[in-house]
């Protein structure tokens, strides 16, 4: 009889240990699903061990965070500090997770991760990314810098930051540290960033090092690495280094097209611009905003005011792409190099964008091509409104009133000048000639 009951009992024991596992591995499933509210349903009506209880309240977490939903993802959180659960890393790097991606409130986020007793890789590196996808770029570089061992991911994160920051001299520096001092291999999305950077700053030599160690590690025929060396080479004058690599790519994305488009048209090569893009479209590949910006600055370049018009209208009508500051400068160029001053007016009037200063010099350098006087001192006195600290404005004026004979206009303009701090800057530019 006890025999019996001892079995009894253990089979019960048992069976309610099956019951308990499979509704835990249901919630999980749940969890995986998006499923947050049948999720928790479940989970009210089931008793969690204490031992399981870290794995579906982070399980949880992650779901509010996937399905935004941040009231559902703060009710965990209470519970989670009752229960004494955020000592658990898992828990409490899905916290840190469902704050940066979904709270908005980076404060609250960075109290948590103060407050973390058990701080692993993931969290370091969630802070990272955090701050970086907020563009808190100087916190990002401060929590980093405490790292003692930062893993590829947190390296990854921060020369990624920088290099969309425009800080490339700094990304170069930390992926050479990366490399030199704590030996890590680059995958091919920091490979992606490095070479961006190389591309900008005209370092040729530094590129073709850093082509080196994509071949090294493997990235031969990665669409990543290989449309970066593209933009890199494209970037610093080796177009026919860009071309090569772009033929042979045995896969191409939209990323390739664009990097090879661009490259053609900032090295003087507008008409093979203009007929790799159209390949492109043919091809089934539909441009974006980079697409439109490579083609139509190849169209101002080469002078083809109908064609680049047309791209314009295209853009807008066909791929329903807003013309943005890029765009617009491309074509007030391309108008204001024909002559037609008042067309680009005209477009700067009407755009969305017309607020950017930028697009009044590019007229202004314009109307100075076709020695048009009227316009130059119209538009040269438009920009003195907008921006009464930049030089081009003045000396251009002065210039155009000197050509004419008009120098008390131009001695005024000079005396405005200087009385209004407007100085001219040195003109800087680097490009390495290393073959």
């Amino acid at each position: 009889m006890k025999l019996f009951a001892n079995c009894n009992y253990n089979s019960v024991a048992c069976f309610s240990s099956k019951i308990k596992s499979s509704h835990v591995s249901e919630i999980l499933t749940l969890c995986k699903s998006g499923s947050l509210f049948e999720a928790l349903k479940l989970v009210k009506t089931i008793r969690v061990n204490s031992d399981v209880k870290p794995l579906i309240y982070a399980s949880l977490l992650q779901t509010a965070t996937k399905v935004r939903c941040f009231s559902h993802g703060l009710q965990f959180h209470a519970y989670i500090l009752k229960c004494g659960l955020l000592a658990n890393s898992l828990v409490g790097n899905s916290l840190l997770s469902l704050y940066f991606k979904v709270g908005g409130n980076i404060s609250l986020a960075t109290k948590l991760f103060n407050e973390l007793s058990m701080k692993d890789v993931i969290s370091w590196t969630s802070m990272i990314s955090g701050y970086v996808r907020n563009s808190w770029l100087k916190y990002a570089r401060n929590v980093f810098d405490k790292m003692t061992e930062p893993d590829s991911i947190c390296w990854s994160s921060i020369i990624s930051a920088l290099t969309k920051n425009d800080l490339y001299e700094k990304a170069l520096a930390y992926f050479w540290v990366m490399q030199r001092e704590y030996k890590l291999v680059a995958d091919e999305f920091t490979y992606g960033s490095v070479l961006t950077s190389c591309g900008n700053l005209g370092r040729l030599k530094q590129g073709k090092e850093v082509h080196g160690r994509v071949i090294t590690t493997g990235l031969c025929g990665n669409v990543v690495a290989e449309s970066s060396l593209v933009d890199m080479y494209g970037k610093c004058g080796r177009v026919d280094y860009a071309e090569r690599f772009f033929k042979q790519m045995p896969m191409r994305n939209l990323i390739s097209w664009n990097s090879m488009i661009c490259g053609f048209a900032q090295n003087g090569r507008a008409h093979e611009a203009i007929a790799l893009f159209n390949k492109m479209v043919r091809d089934g590949v539909e441009p974006d905003y980079i697409s439109f910006v490579g083609v139509i600055f190849a169209c101002s370049h080469a002078g083809l005011v109908d064609q680049g018009q047309a791209y314009f209208i295209s853009m807008t009508k066909e791929y329903r792409i807003k013309p943005g500051t890029e765009h617009c400068n491309c074509m007030v160029d391309l108008l204001g190099r024909a002559g037609l001053i008042n067309e680009a007016e005209t477009l700067i009037e009407k755009a969305e964008c017309k607020d950017s200063f930028g697009l009044w010099p590019t007229l202004l350098g314009a109307c100075t091509t076709c020695r048009n006087s009227a316009a130059v001192e119209r538009i040269a006195l438009k920009m003195m409104e907008v921006d009464s600290k930049n030089h081009l404005s003045y000396v251009h004026l002065i210039n155009v009133y000197k050509c004419d004979g008009r120098w008390n206009d131009a001695m005024k303009i000079r005396k405005l000048m200087e009385e209004r701090g407007a100085e001219k800057l040195p003109g800087k530019s680097w490009l390495e000639n290393s073959h």
